[in-house]
């Protein structure tokens, strides 16, 4: 790899921030790692005005165009919560009609766009096939495999109209797993055939319209049968399936946000990830942690234990999928944003509406 390339390794991490103000420090760190992305949590965010200011000038300090997304503080806990009244959910929506999911993502995109965000880690594609534990009911979880392809192919298309980056999860899908009691690792034993008629059918529908996907952290024995792998470090999955199977060429995801410490354990996971086919990963908050795993990847890279043509083949994907991202401008409407509160608000009423003549 050529020295140029080495340089460009950050773009291979989506950073966590434990700021929530802009400072110089951030600055000086954002400039020597340069970062293909940032993750920030409600945690991160003060006030519709802070955040913006926060990702326009994070962007601004970037060369390239970051993906700017926000995370869950919880499972199924909508991130917009934290400034925007609630919406009600796509799996509530999709019984509604595509009309009514694809209104859902154009209020989220504009949402998310008024705030400076230009990617979202949504939606969750979990099919369930057998009984399971009650869920979130704000997740995008059912049966009906059409129906969740339906929902969420308008949902993207109302993201894209703000230029907001949809992120499908958690590939290649729920599989009904159940939990190894040796490793703790879920694992799913639904056969490839299944997988390909139920799981993956929302996936086959979605991926050519999306430049980004995650990766499941649970095991597929469809996939690898006497090697119980996640398929976040799976290359049988992430290679065989994503790639060979389902032809998709945008960038595989995998988050590993919940490290935060600098042990090699962990950080050897995330190189692990990077071989066997995930183009980035997601990684901290914290300032040491991320300087361990960049100087870890170009040890890495040097040394041949990950290849020179899988860096290439993932900053080629990273450069593809960030053609025209936008870079937010810092700036802050209040008027703009006044608006879509009582948009999102008069949205959530129209359903409860429904909800109620429909009962």
């Amino acid at each position: 790899m050529s020295a140029s390339r080495v340089e460009d390794l950050g773009q291979l991490l989506i950073i966590g921030l434990e700021e929530d103000r802009w400072n110089s420090a951030l600055e000086k760190r954002l400039q020597a790692i340069r970062p293909g992305g940032v993750l920030l949590t409600p945690r991160n965010l003060r006030t519709p005005e802070t955040t913006a200011d926060l990702l326009g000038k994070i962007a601004k300090t970037l060369d390239a165009p970051p993906f700017l997304a926000i995370e869950d503080a919880a499972v199924g806990v909508d991130p917009l919560l934290k400034f925007f009244p609630a919406l009600p959910s796509l799996h509530v929506v999709a019984t509604k009609g595509p009309l009514s999911a694809e209104k859902l993502g154009d209020l989220a995109g504009a949402g998310l766009h008024l705030l400076g965000f230009n990617t979202t880690y949504a939606p969750l594609l979990d099919l369930v096939t057998e009984p399971q534990e009650v869920r979130p009911r704000n997740m995008v979880l059912g049966t009906d495999a059409k129906l969740i392809t339906i929902s969420a192919d308008a949902f993207v298309r109302g993201l894209q109209q703000h230029g907001v980056l949809a992120c499908p999860k958690y590939f290649p899908g729920v599989g009904d797993p159940k939990t190894d009691p040796d490793s703790g690792l879920d694992i799913s034993g639904k056969p490839m055939a299944r997988m390909w008629s139920e799981d993956l059918v929302p996936y086959r529908k979605l991926l050519p319209r999306v430049q980004l996907v995650l990766a499941s952290h649970r095991g597929y024995k469809a996939y690898d049968l006497n090697n119980e792998t996640p398929a976040s470090l799976s290359a049988n999955v992430l290679e065989g399936l994503l790639r060979v199977k389902l032809g998709y060429s945008g960038v595989a995801l995998a988050n590993f946000s919940s490290l935060l410490d600098h042990m090699s354990v962990e950080v050897e996971i995330i190189l692990k990830s990077i071989a066997a086919g995930c183009d980035m990963v997601m990684a901290g908050p914290g300032g040491r942690s991320i300087e361990f795993v960049v100087e870890s990847l170009r040890i890495a890279f040097d040394a041949g234990t990950i290849s020179t043509q899988r860096a290439d083949e993932a900053l080629k994907r990273i450069a593809r999928a960030k053609k025209g991202l936008r870079r937010p401008t810092g700036k802050f409407s209040k008027k703009s944003f006044d608006r879509l509160c009582r948009y999102f608000e008069e949205f959530n009423k129209d359903c409860k509406t429904a909800d109620r003549e429909n009962a």
